[in-house]
């Protein structure tokens, strides 16, 4: 099979981003000009389409990425499983023999980067939606800040602690993402920082031991690098959201 020649801006040296002509899919919380948004609830299959798109989606299709569609999801976000009755659960695809879950609640985004239909997919993160799925199928998930991007056109779940990020395979391609969400449209060169003196603190919790077993393989790392890691008990915070 030949290679596919470079979009028509590429082959003129004028490309919109670093990303531009890359494919990517939204989790179906995200408003998409002629689509409707589901929200992965059965009363929604009938709401009225979309008129514009979220603002993230605005900003990436203009950096020259191709949104190929919409990705399931646990039911309002709700579930760090990734389980949904109406319009089905998508299967991890590291799984073998009996389907296992996908993790939630950005399930179906997960899937369509680990079965590489897209290299890259938005989901949303309020207690864990980017960040569980994306550990249960092996990529790289950025649960940013709740005011890093706007959230805009975006179905919420809780608006004091939703928030967007890409899931892809590399930290690289979630660092290119989140330069063209605050208008860098030339990704900019990070710099790693040293982890000499760096602090972690390290919660202590009643997990299996072959979840302890890689965690502290991490933590090895971190301490060979010249990282600070205390253990210690992680009381919950007493914020007040407003």
């Amino acid at each position: 099979m030949k290679p596919k020649p470079p979009p028509p801006r590429w082959r003129a040296g004028q490309p919109l981003s670093v990303l531009d002509g890359v494919p990517l899919a939204w989790k179906d919380l995200f408003d998409v000009a002629g689509s409707i948004t589901t929200a992965g609830a059965a009363y929604r299959r009938q709401a009225p389409v979309a008129l514009l798109d979220a603002a993230t989606v605005g900003l990436l299709c203009r950096a020259g990425m191709v949104s190929v569609g919409k990705t399931n999801l646990s039911e309002l976000a709700y579930s760090g499983l990734g389980l949904n009755p109406h319009f089905g659960t998508p299967h991890n695809p590291h799984g073998t023999g009996q389907p296992r879950i996908p993790g939630g609640s950005s399930s179906g985004s997960a899937v369509a980067v680990a079965a590489g239909i897209v290299p890259i997919a938005m989901g949303t993160d309020t207690a864990g939606s980017i960040r569980i799925p994306s550990a249960f199928n092996g990529l790289v998930g950025y649960r940013s800040s709740s005011r890093r991007y706007s959230r805009d056109g975006v179905f919420p779940l809780a608006h004091s602690l939703d928030s967007l990020g890409p899931i892809c395979r590399s930290v690289r391609d979630a660092l290119a993402v989140d330069d063209l969400l605050h208008g860098r449209t030339h990704t900019h060169t990070h710099v790693a920082r040293s982890l000499k003196g760096q602090r972690f603190v390290l919660g202590q919790q009643d997990v299996e031991p072959a979840v302890r077993n890689n965690l502290l393989r991490a933590v090895e790392q971190l301490k060979a690098h010249g990282a600070l890691v205390e253990e210690r008990e992680c009381r919950p915070s007493r914020r007040r959201w407003r």
